[in-house]
């Protein structure tokens, strides 16, 4: 399974999709996680985008740390997780909690982001 080293955690990612697409970060949801995208990655994958999928910490195969959570947090992983998988920019995509993250990545992040849809 790929794991990623993000600061002192392990974030558990997947890349799904044609690897030649415009890549796409995903902010999965609160509850769900990565699974939030279930419904929704196929259409991305037929109309060729390339997925980058991880369980925020807190959240499925990743580290869940006791300690508090914030949106701002999780923004700095996905920062933290394209430094760690040598990408420098993608498109930003977030739905319910992952929404506001996808809005406080690209708010502190806007090097990293082409555009973003929460």
């Amino acid at each position: 399974m790929p794991y990623a080293e993000v600061g002192e955690l392990r974030l558990w990612y997947e890349f799904t999709g044609p690897e030649d697409g415009p890549l796409i970060l995903q902010f999965g949801g609160s509850l769900f996680g990565r699974q939030n995208f279930d419904g929704v990655n196929d259409g991305f994958r037929e109309r060729g985008y390339r997925l980058l999928s991880y369980d925020a910490s807190g959240y499925g195969r990743s580290d869940q740390p006791l300690e508090g959570y914030s949106v701002e947090a999780w923004a700095a992983e996905g920062a933290g997780l394209m430094d760690a998988l040598g990408i420098e920019r993608a498109l930003v995509h977030g739905t319910s909690m992952g929404g506001m993250v996808a809005i406080a990545f690209t708010a502190k992040y806007p090097e990293k982001a082409i555009a973003a849809c929460a």
